[in-house]
């Protein structure tokens, strides 16, 4: 990882795990190769994902969970003073689930019924193609696809640039919530 990605400490929190040997086998780029060539956005990730999906033998372009949080749009977000603010009204939030919605509902390129630990099944055993993974993950899917006879090589990237919002670099990803904790005044337990 920290050959990809620099020294430890700019190892990216989330990033994209992708099955290697499918993505070559089906004559497209690789994330790390859209990624190496400044060109891994959104754009290149939709195209990556239509690519890999085929419906009829329930194979998705992209599993895993959380989708719109994971590219770091979604509902509130911390602002510089330390208030959390509603993103409802945000244009970004707004034009990012219209995206999500096509990627999972109008054009479906993406699992619907996954789930974060779905993803270290189904990838290492050649079904679907890529997932949003904490960094630090890696490793497992490694070890995983090594296990099932390594005939998959996995490797990761970072989350895709939100070309369509005029960025030119990944956001910096939401992996982190604002939970909320109450102690009763007198509690019975």
């Amino acid at each position: 990882i920290y050959a990809l990605f620099g020294k430890a400490m700019n190892v990216p929190a989330l990033s994209i795990v992708y099955n290697k040997t499918k993505i070559e086998q089906s004559g497209q780029k690789t994330p790390i190769e859209y990624a190496k060539e400044g060109q891994w956005n959104w754009t290149n990730f939709i195209k990556l994902c239509k690519a890999m999906t085929n419906t009829d033998k329930n194979d998705y372009g992209l599993t895993g969970w959380n989708y719109g949080t994971n590219l770091a749009v979604s509902l509130a977000h911390l602002s510089k003073d330390g208030k959390v603010v509603n993103n409802i009204d945000n244009p970004d939030y707004r034009s990012m689930y219209g995206k999500l919605y096509d990627m999972l509902i109008t054009d479906p390129v993406a699992r619907r019924d996954s789930t974060r630990m779905d993803a270290r099944t189904t990838l290492p055993n050649g079904q679907d193609t890529m997932a949003f993974i904490e960094s630090l993950e890696y490793p497992q899917f490694v070890e995983r696809a090594a296990a099932n006879g390594g005939v998959y090589e996995m490797g990761i990237a970072p989350v895709p640039v939100l070309d369509f919002l005029g960025d030119t670099e990944p956001r910096g990803c939401a992996t982190a919530c604002y939970p909320g904790f109450a102690i009763s005044s007198s509690p019975q337990n």
